[in-house]
């Protein structure tokens, strides 16, 4: 009966059409005054087959490709539930402060190693390039940004992802076997990262800085901060390494060694005036970034 009563309702009064596919169709309607929307589809994939297997190979969908298998968007979803906990769950406490060579696993002397996915030296930007260069300068690789470059292109200098090598490295900052790393345990899986210490504002190598005072502020960081921090660290056992979402890393640097001189350090008087020394530049540095 009430398929009757809707059947009745649609042929009473004049057709309205929704047009999927060629428009011809939808012209012909229009020729005979009939109320025609046009709905702009193709087949997916332009109807390849393979493509369209593909493409429903990736959706999110609860769909299966076969006995007890989940499509590839199912194990990408999967994934990431588990990376995002992982994650929620992460305790990271900072537990030492080592030079990369030292640190990070399969660093070597001549490596020098960038942000994100691999590249080659002559897709590398001009400001990436720049920064290896004052790398390979800081390293004693080089004598300047030509030799350095020269070296790089023949194999001499090698280039590789910092993700590669249990570490990360903010935009076009690199880091070189010398450079003093954070080490930063996870207490909630037993994992390790590494990452360069924020050098703070102004002219710095992960803006692609290149001046003298860029490789001075670097030699101050490997010769003075590093051990100060290292020396705390002794003294505290660890730190905990989430700051406040919102602080800028200086502001972070700052906190640490603001721990650090709140406590005694076993060294004695040279070691309390290493760390006071330290804190005392990192906070003109912070005074010059606000």
């Amino acid at each position: 009966m009430v398929l009757e009563q809707a059947a009745r309702s649609l042929l009473a009064g004049p057709p309205r059409v929704v047009n999927v596919g060629l428009e011809q169709f939808g012209d012909e309607l229009r020729r005979q005054e009939a109320a025609v929307v046009q709905v702009d589809w193709r087949p997916p994939a332009g109807g390849d087959p393979r493509l369209v297997e593909l493409l429903a190979r990736v959706t999110p969908a609860r769909d299966r490709e076969g006995e007890g298998q989940a499509s590839v968007g199912v194990r990408v979803d999967d994934a990431n539930r588990i990376a995002v906990r992982r994650l929620l769950d992460s305790r990271p406490m900072l537990v030492d402060v080592q030079p990369a060579g030292d640190a990070l696993p399969g660093m070597a002397p001549n490596l020098v190693l960038h942000a994100g996915p691999p590249i080659a030296w002559e897709a590398m930007c001009a400001l990436q390039r720049g920064a290896v260069a004052v790398g390979a300068i800081y390293e004693g690789l080089a004598r300047d940004a030509e030799e350095a470059g020269r070296l790089v292109a023949r194999g001499a200098i090698r280039l590789g992802p910092c993700h590669a090598h249990g570490a990360v490295g903010p935009m076009t900052g690199i880091i070189t076997a010398s450079m003093p790393v954070l080490v930063i345990e996870n207490r909630g899986a037993g994992n390790r990262a590494h990452a360069t210490i924020n050098e703070g504002m102004g002219k710095v190598l992960r803006f692609g800085a290149t001046q003298p005072e860029v490789i001075e502020r670097l030699r101050w960081m490997r010769d003075d901060l590093a051990p100060a921090l290292r020396i705390g660290l002794r003294a505290t056992d660890h730190l905990l390494a989430r700051p406040r979402r919102d602080a800028p890393a200086v502001h972070v640097v700052a906190v640490l060694l603001g721990q650090v001189v709140a406590v005694p350090v076993p060294g004695g008087v040279p070691d309390q005036v290493r760390v006071a020394r330290a804190d005392r530049r990192v906070r003109r540095m912070l005074r010059a970034a606000i």
